[in-house]
């Protein structure tokens, strides 16, 4: 029996991402590609920073873990 406890924790996160960051989505994709984490802080207060950061980092770590890999 296949083992689907990333995909569920990586479809998770990106789903929260999804609903706690309209239009902010995309700036978190072009900062984690551009490293321009400078752009996503200025357009966000203290609270929705602390909030997206840490989705952002837990998303970091699922792609650099490559869970969101076709296994096959």
């Amino acid at each position: 029996m296949k083992n689907n406890c990333p995909d569920v924790i990586a479809s998770g996160v990106l789903g929260m991402l999804i609903f706690t960051t309209d239009f902010l989505l995309l700036k978190i994709f072009l900062a984690y590609f551009t490293t321009n984490i400078d752009v996503l802080v200025m357009e966000m207060d203290a609270h929705e920073y602390e909030i997206k950061s840490d989705l952002v980092q837990m998303w970091k770590e699922i792609v650099e873990k490559g869970y969101l890999l076709n296994k096959g």
